[in-house]
């Protein structure tokens, strides 16, 4: 059923429904797993949070504007490209961008995302759904459809993007490791005008002290900052899947932990799975000099932005 078939009653509940960015995800996209099969994306708690810093300048009636620091695959890079794909192809000339700090692998990964969003769509909704509009260009760096809306993808690694065109929505991935990262973002941020309903999300994991993503992170925590970047950190304690099973007698590991395992567990919740997870990871993933020092930096690092 055709939009103008609908009553104005089944019309508004229809553009009520849609706004439900969890229901849309849930019944519209589909996504690939950790074990490579493909099913309903359910937002998960990172996700979530995401969707909640979005609202929350949204009600304001602010441009969307996030700097996110956190924690590895934690799903932001799928969250943050379904949120584009909720609100740029079926909005006419509405534009959107990803910039990675490269191109191949990390640029056409998260694009990857869109293609599987596209690809698996199911029409949102009663009464026959909301469709999306016909899809013009597909390729493995810009999706277009005949509403002139569109979304393509670029990498940073040489520095000098994103100087022409416009764009409404703009994902910045890993940008802590971008090369050029001041030069590129000065380019692309003046793409996007500050208008309520843009978004500009600029995301990544640590990559230490200074740099343009430190600096742009650093401001959007000064209580005194009232406009541009808000902050948001999530941390390897909030990501379910950081957690494996205690093999054997719990209690016997429990007496095992040392002083930090006992100060994650004591002062900031951490459960025993999460503490086996992170030795397994220490152990399997982290060959690197002095590594019990630095993961306790970083454990440290994540309390005391998380208490922000």
């Amino acid at each position: 059923m055709r939009a103008e078939q609908l009553t104005p009653q089944q019309l508004a509940e229809q553009i009520a429904a849609f706004q439900d960015h969890a229901r849309f995800c849930r019944e519209s996209l589909r996504i690939r797993n950790l074990s490579g099969s493909s099913g309903p994306l359910i937002l998960s708690p990172g996700q979530l949070k995401l969707h909640e810093a979005i609202e929350k300048q949204r009600r304001q009636g602010r441009p969307i504007r996030l700097a996110i620091l956190k924690t590895r695959r934690s799903w932001f890079t799928s969250g943050v490209c379904a949120e584009m794909f909720h609100e740029v192809p079926f909005f006419p000339g509405r534009k959107g961008l990803i910039i990675a700090d490269k191109f191949d692998p990390a640029a056409l990964e998260a694009f990857d995302y869109m293609l599987q969003f596209q690809r698996g769509y199911a029409p949102f909704g009663a009464y026959g759904g909301i469709r999306l509009p016909r899809l013009v260009k597909d390729t493995e760096q810009e999706l277009r459809w005949d509403n002139e809306s569109g979304i393509d993808v670029m990498s940073a690694e040489g520095g000098d993007v994103g100087r022409g065109g416009g764009r409404h929505f703009l994902l910045g991935d890993e940008v802590a490791f971008w090369r050029k990262a001041e030069v590129t973002l000065t380019a692309v941020l003046n793409m996007v005008p500050k208008l309520a309903g843009t978004m500009v999300v600029l995301q990544s994991t640590a990559n230490g002290v200074g740099g343009e993503f430190y600096d742009i992170c650093q401001k959007a925590m000064d209580p005194a900052n009232q406009d541009g970047f808000a902050f948001l950190f999530f941390g390897w304690l909030e990501h379910p899947p950081y957690r494996m099973a205690i093999e054997g007698d719990k209690a016997a590991f429990q007496r095992s932990l040392d002083g930090e395992e006992r100060g994650l567990m004591e002062f900031h919740g951490a459960t025993l799975e999460q503490l086996r997870w992170r030795r397994a990871t220490i152990a399997e993933e982290c060959h690197i000099h002095d590594l019990k020092g630095i993961i306790s930096f970083c454990d440290q690092l994540t309390i005391h932005i998380a208490s922000l």
